[in-house]
Order: C-alpha cells, then sequence, then structure tokens
C-alpha cells in the first residue's frame, strides 16, 4: 500500500487482535491509511488487513518487537519511507501477567518488570521521539493506550509501567505543543487478560455489578474514543479520557 497525499496514515501498535484490530477497524472507516503492527500475530495482522480492504480502506502490516529499541525505531523509519507521512500514532500494544511479589522467582520478576516498561513505556517514547517531525508536518495526534484500573493487587510492576505511560501522555502533551497532540484511552472492563480463564457467570456478575453503566464495555466503545481524540477538537490534549461506566470516576 503506498499512501495518497490526502489520505491521512494511522500506525496502531498490537493492531493485530482484540482492541487494537478495533481500532485499525475505526480508523479504516474514518478514511485513514492504516498501518497494523504487530509481533507475533502475523495471521490475525494479515486478517486485519483483509477486512480493512473489504471496506473499501487500505492497510499494510508491519512487523517489529517493541521490546526492542532498535526494531521500535526502524519500524518508525520503514512507516515514513514507504508512506511519507504519519497523522496518528496509537500506543496500543500491551503486555500483561500477574508478578505478585511474595512468590515471583526473582529472574521472572526482573524479566516482567523489563518488558512491561519496555512495551508500556520506552517503545511508546521511542516511537514519538522517531516520528515527531512527520507528526509535527501533519498536526497529527498521539493517543496512548493506559488501564482505567490503576493500581492492583499482585500487578505493581504493570501498574507501574501504565502509571509511566500516563505520565508521558502529558509531559508530552505540553512538549509537542502546539502542533501534536498527545491524549490517552484508559479502558475499563472491556476484556479479560489475554491468556485468562474465560470469566465465569458468577464473576461477571459481581464485575458488572461494581460498573455504573452496568454492563462490560466494548472493544468499539474504547476504538471510538481513539478516533475521537485523534481527529477531535485541537484544544484537547493532555488528557485521559477513561471508558469504564463509570467504575473509576
Amino acid at each position: 500500500m503506498q499512501a495518497s497525499s490526502d489520505r491521512p496514515v494511522a500506525l496502531v501498535t498490537g493492531g493485530a487482535r482484540r482492541i487494537g484490530r478495533a481500532i485499525c477497524l475505526a480508523f479504516a472507516d474514518a478514511d485513514h491509511d492504516v498501518i497494523v503492527h504487530f509481533n507475533r500475530s502475523e495471521s490475525d495482522a494479515a486478517e486485519v488487513v483483509r477486512d480493512v480492504n473489504a471496506r473499501g480502506g487500505r492497510a499494510v502490516a508491519m512487523r517489529a518487537d517493541l521490546s526492542d529499541v532498535a526494531a521500535t525505531r526502524a519500524l518508525a523509519e520503514q512507516l515514513v519511507a514507504t508512506h511519507g507521512r504519519v497523522d496518528v500514532l496509537v500506543n496500543n500494544a500491551s503486555v500483561f501477567h500477574p508478578t505478585p511479589v511474595a512468590t515471583t522467582a526473582a529472574a521472572d520478576f526482573d524479566r516482567a518488570t523489563q518488558r512491561f516498561l519496555a512495551v508500556h513505556v520506552a517503545a511508546p517514547l521511542a516511537l514519538i521521539h522517531a516520528l515527531a517531525p512527520a507528526l509535527r508536518e501533519r498536526r497529527g495526534a498521539v493517543v496512548n493506550l493506559g488501564d482505567a484500573a490503576g493500581p492492583r493487587p499482585r500487578s505493581a510492576a504493570y501498574a507501574a509501567s501504565k502509571a509511566a505511560l500516563a505520565s508521558l501522555t502529558r509531559s508530552l502533551a505540553i512538549e509537542l505543543a502546539p502542533a501534536v497532540r498527545v491524549n490517552m484511552v484508559a479502558p475499563g472492563a472491556i476484556l479479560p487478560p489475554e491468556g485468562s480463564a474465560p470469566l465465569r457467570p458468577d464473576g461477571a456478575a459481581r464485575i458488572v455489578a461494581e460498573i455504573p453503566a452496568g454492563r462490560f464495555g466494548t472493544v468499539d466503545e474504547v476504538a471510538r474514543a481513539v478516533v475521537f481524540l485523534a481527529m477531535g477538537p485541537d484544544f484537547i490534549t493532555g488528557q485521559v479520557l477513561g471508558v469504564d461506566g463509570g467504575q473509576y470516576a
């Protein structure tokens, strides 16, 4: 896919599955050319590309391991070289698994902490740094994906990395203004963590009972929030928008 001069380009990291897939399709529906980033989910990324093309949009998949900063910067360079522009960067890629302090072996704990920080903090920062000139030229936008839940038991390293991403969002909104807007979407109860067991009906009911909206959210609702912040009013920057049904208001 070669982007035309009049079509904006959106890069969505972790775009092959789950919330990332919904974000890719939402930008395609908003007349953007879409770069579907993936690491291991090649077949899923190819399916997203087919779905975008079937809707009359244009998409291409690009691979990079975001835990490797050199590979992350190479992704940015490849995007600029092949498309000549970038209008939206969505830092959606995420990893999660519990790391209880009391029971996680030191080597496993350190490895998990390094990966959380690499994917949730170092990679978004490297992409923003590498793509800042292109984003400034297009008066573009960055949308980071956080987590509305905040601190949680058995997940201190993960929660700390997402808190750092929220801080990065606010700092870069100031630094890159007024040419580039930087915001965050923080989903609440949308999908269980990848690889976890399906929720039992009683477990789902307990979660829903804590959500004022009275239901789980959907990936499409998160995607619409991301598109709104990317394409919305220029006066909105440095904000964290919770998509959580009021659970963490």
